[in-house]
């Protein structure tokens, strides 16, 4: 809802169209421009939207968002638009169903659009392959079957591709990539781009 509202804001051309004044609306940009910034907030976005008397429908494959354009017109100050009390505004957002564990999310569909997803467990698994690695390397002659396979299995994680552990430290992996099914993988390809497509990268 966020992205779809503040996306609107900042394109004058189709805030114009919206609301049939091509010349006024144009003018009205940098205002648009800075409460789109204010609109940031949750807090600032919730109290617009009930102003607005915006209706928000969440779908499988989209989310769907409606308020009046005389409405916003008052919101941004350009009461001289051309709108009636009867017109709509509406903005779709695809979205899309990922399974992450025993829950589904809703996943804004928009190319890079997601917000980050900072897992520091997983980021913490990683780390700990890479620990696992060197301890199997110096050779763990004490440890028990049960205890090696453990290590086994983190150290397999220090042969990650590089872009891979980038995403997930600032928190851009896919959103059904969790810390469990990180650990479980029961093979993990030493090829990067199979790497990628079994973990959901592409």
């Amino acid at each position: 809802v966020s992205s779809g509202v503040l996306a609107l804001l900042r394109n004058p051309l189709r805030l114009s169209a919206e609301l049939g004044d091509s010349a006024g609306s144009l003018k009205f940009a940098p205002t648009c421009a800075a409460l789109a910034d204010r609109l940031g907030q949750p807090a600032a976005l919730r109290a617009a939207l009930q102003q607005l008397g915006a209706s928000v429908v969440i779908c499988k494959d989209r989310v769907e968002v409606k308020f009046g354009a005389r409405a916003l017109a008052t919101l941004i100050g350009a009461d001289g638009a051309r709108t009636s009390t009867e017109q709509q505004i509406e903005l779709q957002m695809e979205t899309t169903l990922k399974r992450r564990g025993h829950e589904l999310r809703l996943v804004y569909a928009a190319p890079n659009a997601n917000p980050a997803m900072r897992d520091d467990r997983m980021i913490q698994l990683i780390a700990s392959g890479h620990a696992a690695y060197d301890r199997l390397l110096a050779g763990q002659g004490k440890a028990s079957a049960t205890e090696r396979s453990h290590l086994v299995r983190l150290a397999r994680l220090r042969f990650l591709a590089p872009d891979i552990v980038t995403a997930i430290v600032h928190g851009r992996q896919p959103v059904e990539l969790t810390t469990r099914t990180l650990l479980r993988v029961a093979e993990l390809p030493l090829a990067w781009a199979d790497q990628r497509k079994m973990l959901g990268f592409g």
